[in-house]
């Protein structure tokens, strides 16, 4: 499907650099301009004014989609819409519902650790391969964190069918939240974390210990 026409030099807007726009690839700034050339020409289309403020957001909202479902989401809204398009209606024409693309991920990230399962082994011995000795790569820490929400690989490797369900939902549960929960771990940390159960364990290691039972026997 073609893109939609060119803009012209004076009609394109240039994108505001970002902290992140230094070591971003050559790919990814390609793709961001190939964004803005199509939000111009759109814009065009529509009649509708747009500020480098505005063209920023779209752009940054749009650069996780790959480039052939925004070619679809542009053309989409040319031929579909009578008003200019928001950022998730773009996001919607392009397939980018991000609550179903969670759930593809959550889903992927589940098969992912079943496969590391039924290769590793619960204990995660390495294998040898070719006269070689080949030891299990790290967990993805989202899948990592989610498998242990739910109990870990003991759990999934003796998981009957009728709590098969209920597994999968808490681990798909607890990997969409991974994000939040990593964004959180400062604020968490001073909150519930090691620094305040210090105090407590320092006071337990210091405190009487338990003398073991011992029973009084009478002199013969």
């Amino acid at each position: 499907m073609a893109d939609l026409a060119k803009p012209s030099k004076e009609s394109s807007i240039t994108l505001k650099s970002t902290p992140g726009s230094n070591s971003a690839s050559e790919t990814s700034l390609e793709l961001l301009s190939w964004i803005s050339d199509q939000l111009t020409m759109l814009a065009e289309a529509f009649a509708e004014p747009l500020t480098e403020e505005r063209m920023e957001i779209y752009v940054r909202g749009l650069a996780d989609i790959p480039q052939d479902r925004l070619r679809v989401s542009f053309q989409r809204a040319l031929r579909q819409l009578t008003w200019f398009p928001k950022l998730a209606e773009l996001r919607n024409l392009a397939g980018a519902n991000t609550d179903d693309e969670k759930k593809v991920e959550a889903d992927a990230a589940w098969t992912y650790v079943n496969d590391y399962l039924h290769k590793w082994g619960i204990d995660m011995l390495p294998i040898y391969s070719g006269g070689k000795q080949v030891t299990p790569p790290p967990l993805d820490p989202r899948a990592e964190y989610a498998l242990r929400r739910i109990g870990g690989f003991q759990v999934l490797n003796q998981m009957d069918v009728s709590r098969m369900p209920f597994i999968y939902r808490d681990f798909c549960e607890a990997y969409t939240l991974a994000p939040l929960v990593e964004s959180m771990a400062p604020r968490l940390k001073e909150q519930f974390g090691a620094d305040k159960l210090l105090g407590k364990v320092t006071e337990l290691a210091h405190s009487k210990k338990l003398e073991p039972h011992k029973e009084k026997r009478s002199p013969p």
